[in-house]
C-alpha cells in the first residue's frame, strides 16, 4: 500500500526511528512541478509504532564446552540466549532452531575450524624480495594479553612457528567496551607494507537501498555474525609465509586470514555470496552480518533453518 499526498507525490512504506517527535521518510515526486508538504497534506497518513523482534545470542564467558557432551552443551546454548522480550511463541521458536543447529555456535573452549569455501590468495607480482620491518615497542602492560592471544591462536590452528624471511610488526587495537564495560584489546599486525604490493581482487558491497527493499515486507529479523569470521578462512599454502610477524614469544605465520591485510574484505565477501547462493531472496550479507528475514514467525525459522543449514555445511561457526 502507498501512500499518495496526490496523484504525483508518493511517501514511500517504511520502518523509521522517531527523534525529538519527527521521523525521516523517502517521498517521490512523479510530476516536473514542485509540491510542498505541510501538516494538511500529511493529515490523512496513518502511522503505526512498531515493536521489532531481535533474537540475541550472548557468547558465554566463562563455560567450558570443549569435548562436552550435547545435552551439556544445549544447557549453556539456552542459558545465553535472551528471550525475555519475546511472547511463549517466539522463545520456543528460536530456542528449538538454535537446539537443534547448537554445532554451528562457536562457545568458549571450542577449538575454530576453517571452512574449505574458498582460500585467501595474496597475489603479490612486484615483489622481489622479503619485506622485513622491525617490531614496534609494545607497552609492558599489553605483554601478558599478547602472549594468551598468541596462544590462543596457537591452539586454535590459526597461526604456527615459522622460518619466514618475511617480518611484520605487532599492533595493539582497542575494541569497543564489552557489556560488562571492560576495555577489551585485539592484537594484529600491519601489514601496510605488504598491501602496497599487492594487487587486490574487486569486489562491491550491496547496496543498502537495496537491502531495505528486499526486506520491507518483514516482520521478522535476525542478525547472524561469524565467530572471528576472517579466522574461519584459510590463507593459501603459497601465501602463509608473506604473513610472518613477530614478538617476544616467537616467531609466527597466519594460517587462516588476518585483520590488516586490504585484500581480505574480497576474499571474505566471496566466501559469504559462495556459502549461501541461491538464498538471497532470504537473506542478505554485508561484510560479516548476515540478515535473515520473514513475513510471519513460520516463514523466519524457515528461512533461518536453510541459512543454518549452509553454515553446517560449510563449517562455519557464529
Amino acid at each position: 500500500k502507498k501512500h499518495a499526498l496526490n496523484e504525483d507525490v508518493i511517501i514511500a512504506n517504511s520502518l523509521s526511528p522517531v527523534k525529538n517527535n519527527m521521523i525521516v521518510s523517502n517521498t517521490i515526486n512523479i510530476s516536473k512541478q514542485p509540491f510542498i508538504i505541510d501538516e494538511l497534506t500529511t493529515s490523512h497518513l496513518k502511522w503505526e509504532p512498531y515493536t521489532d523482534k531481535v533474537f540475541v545470542i550472548n557468547q558465554p564467558n566463562n563455560a567450558q564446552t570443549g569435548g562436552i557432551g550435547q545435552s551439556d552443551r544445549i544447557r549453556l546454548l539456552n542459558e545465553y540466549i535472551k528471550t525475555e522480550h519475546l511472547n511463549t511463541e517466539e522463545k520456543q521458536n528460536i530456542i528449538s532452531i538454535c537446539n537443534e543447529y547448537s554445532d554451528i555456535f562457536y562457545l568458549e573452549g571450542d577449538c575454530l575450524k576453517a571452512t574449505d569455501v574458498v582460500s585467501h590468495k595474496i597475489n603479490t607480482p612486484r615483489i622481489t624480495k622479503p619485506i622485513n620491518i622491525r617490531p614496534y615497542r609494545i607497552p609492558w602492560a599489553y605483554q601478558a594479553e599478547i602472549e594468551e592471544q598468541i596462544t590462543k591462536m596457537k591452539q586454535d590452528n590459526i597461526i604456527r612457528n615459522s622460518v619466514s624471511p618475511f617480518n611484520f610488526p605487532l599492533v595493539i587495537v582497542k575494541k569497543k567496551k564489552g557489556e560488562d564495560g571492560q576495555q577489551k584489546l585485539r592484537v594484529c599486525v600491519d601489514f601496510r607494507k605488504l598491501n602496497e604490493l599487492t594487487e587486490n581482487e574487486a569486489y562491491c558491497l550491496p547496496n543498502l537501498l537495496d537491502i531495505l527493499e528486499s526486506s520491507g515486507a518483514s516482520k521478522y529479523f535476525s542478525t547472524l555474525d561469524l565467530a572471528s569470521g576472517y579466522h574461519q578462512i584459510k590463507i593459501d599454502e603459497a601465501d602463509i609465509h608473506k604473513t610472518a610477524f613477530s614478538t617476544k614469544f616467537g616467531h609466527y605465520e597466519f594460517l587462516r586470514m588476518p585483520f590488516g591485510l586490504s585484500s581480505a574484505p574480497a576474499t571474505f565477501t566471496r566466501a559469504m555470496k559462495s556459502t549461501l547462493m541461491g538464498l538471497e531472496e532470504m537473506c542478505t550479507v554485508y561484510l560479516d552480518d548476515i540478515v535473515v528475514h520473514g513475513s510471519s514467525l513460520t516463514d523466519h525459522g524457515d528461512k533461518l533453518t536453510k541459512v543454518f543449514d549452509r553454515l553446517r555445511i560449510h563449517n562455519l561457526k557464529l
